[in-house]
């Protein structure tokens, strides 16, 4: 990094400027912002507080989004949290920033198998539903006619009944 004052060269493990001795630690915090909060998001995925890891990785993604490490892990804090759309999004945009980077190719190739199983047992299990709610939608039809039949039944019956009243009445 360059010194803002005097425009020196200042070693990335040193926070002071060998050339002007002014201290660049906020500065350097500014610049490593993105890795504090990789590290925290690390901290708290392996903790299993996998909502606020997202978050944390998040915000590093939000200071450097090429960052690769970061993209990955939360790839893998989605897949842990069941979230396959959104893992499938950070493994490809992580497998896109290093096409060449074996594991974070192979991650991609496991959340994209398990986000394209998951919507087939969805669907399975919506057809399943979907064929009782229609066994069900018959069953109600075949009631309503079947009360259908019942009503025109007894309303043709009472109709025959009132004609022969009314041919009784007549004839006497």
């Amino acid at each position: 990094m360059n010194c803002p004052y005097c425009g020196g060269v200042v070693d990335a493990d040193v926070t002071v400027c060998p050339d002007c001795h002014e201290d660049l630690a906020a500065l350097a915090h500014l610049e490593q912002q993105h890795l504090i909060f990789y590290n925290e998001g690390l901290g708290l995925a392996k903790a299993g507080r996998l909502d606020m890891a997202r978050d944390k990785l998040l915000a590093s993604l939000a200071c450097s989004p090429n960052y690769v490490s970061a993209q990955r892990l939360l790839a893998k804090v989605y897949a842990a949290q069941g979230d396959w759309v959104h893992a499938e999004k950070a493994a490809l945009v992580a497998a896109e920033l290093n096409p060449d980077d074996v594991p974070t190719r192979e991650l991609l190739d496991q959340v994209h198998a398990k986000a394209n199983r998951v919507p087939v047992v969805q669907r399975q299990d919506a057809g399943t539903r979907r064929q009782a709610a229609e066994g069900i939608l018959e069953s109600y039809q075949q009631d309503v006619m079947g009360a259908f039949a019942i009503g025109a039944g007894l309303a043709a019956a009472g109709a025959i009944l009132l004609s022969l009243i009314g041919r009784g009445r007549r004839e006497a």
